[in-house]
């Protein structure tokens, strides 16, 4: 994880600790944390991604492809 996101990390994880399991966005922090965790940090793709060609080739919806 890098250095950045393991700060924020650690913030929202006392903001949890302060507010409690009662708190609403409590289950919200949580979620995000158990996100985080799970994020192959260290792993790498040869996927090229490129957006404007993927907007290109996305079809819009239009009121008759939606029946």
């Amino acid at each position: 994880m890098p250095e950045a996101v393991q700060e924020q990390a650690l913030k929202e994880l006392a903001r949890l600790e302060r507010m409690g399991d009662q708190s609403g966005e409590s289950s919200m922090i949580r979620s995000y944390l158990d996100w985080l965790i799970g994020v192959p940090w260290g792993k790498r793709s040869e996927e090229k991604l490129d957006p404007v060609r993927l907007v290109r080739c996305s079809t819009p919806i239009t009121r008759d492809s939606r029946t």
